[in-house]
């Protein structure tokens, strides 16, 4: 199910996969039910996360400072973009994914 997401998180989401398939097999004998289960706890994270990768592509934040640049030179990225925005944007991602601190203590 693993999304081939970007940057490391293609690794981060096949051990998110790992762990709930290793889960998913320790709660059900049967193979099948298994994999069923593991699929219906995947599916729907999984295409968030695809959907996020085409939306908010990775190179998303250098889209965004060319934007808000105009194409122009400029001295520092903190002339254009706060890092509280790219804060949120960073954690908006780690929600998607499945890997924020919120979701990996619950």
């Amino acid at each position: 199910m693993n999304s081939g997401a970007r940057g490391s998180n293609g690794s981060a989401q096949a051990l998110i996969d790992a762990r709930t398939l290793a889960t998913e097999l320790a709660r059900h004998p049967e193979a099948g039910l298994a994999l069923q289960a593991y699929e219906g706890q995947r599916r729907e994270a999984t295409a968030r996360v695809v959907e996020t990768n085409r939306s908010v592509p990775p190179d998303f934040i250098n889209i965004k400072v060319d934007q808000l640049s105009g194409d122009r030179p400029f001295r520092h990225i903190d002339d254009l973009i706060s890092h509280a925005e790219l804060r949120e944007i960073s954690d908006n991602y780690k929600k998607i994914a499945g890997f924020s601190l919120d979701t990996l203590k619950a």
